[in-house]
């Protein structure tokens, strides 16, 4: 069966530092899937990469950016915040946390957010760094302090501008 490309593609073949690997059977493999490697005339980028080592995870990155940059992604930041929970904990001092990818739009410290049937005030918003901010817009993961009890997982995130509505 024939897979229709749309666009470009990015792999990333992880797992190289381990003495095993072997990126040239991965690209062997999804070859007969039809997704040919850059260096074979196809249109998609294999990435080695270590995600123990950290090894290749710079070229990834910058394999992404140029994808964004080609397709010319992009994601409106002035309409009501939207995005994903990637990953949520309760933490002692803090509450129930939550890690966010905000997709549209632009998440602000104030605002009150919808995770299922879960909501909460956005308390305080960390960036990948740890350091605080009062913002985040399309495409920026996100430690929020907001919800009222640990969401479920990669679950639709919502900005609710009125709380009687949330």
């Amino acid at each position: 069966m024939r897979v229709r490309r749309m666009c470009r593609s990015v792999v990333a073949v992880n797992k190289i530092d381990k003495e095993a690997a072997d990126p040239e059977r991965v690209k062997t493999e999804l070859a007969a899937k039809e997704v040919i490697p850059e260096d074979w005339g196809g249109d998609t980028q294999f990435i080695p990469v270590s995600a123990h080592t950290g090894q290749g995870i710079d070229d990834l990155l910058d394999a992404l950016l140029l994808q964004s940059e080609v397709l010319e992604l992009t994601a409106p930041a002035d309409v009501p915040a939207s995005g994903i929970v990637i990953e949520s904990r309760l933490d002692k001092g803090r509450g129930a946390v939550a890690s966010l990818l905000i997709q549209q739009g632009t998440l602000k410290q104030g605002d009150i957010v919808l995770a299922g049937l879960q909501y909460g005030r956005v308390r305080a918003m960390l960036d990948e760094n740890g350091q605080p901010i009062k913002e985040a817009g399309p495409s920026i993961p996100v430690e929020v302090w907001a919800l009222m009890v640990r969401p479920t997982l990669v679950i639709p995130l919502w900005l609710s501008k009125m709380r009687r509505s949330a």
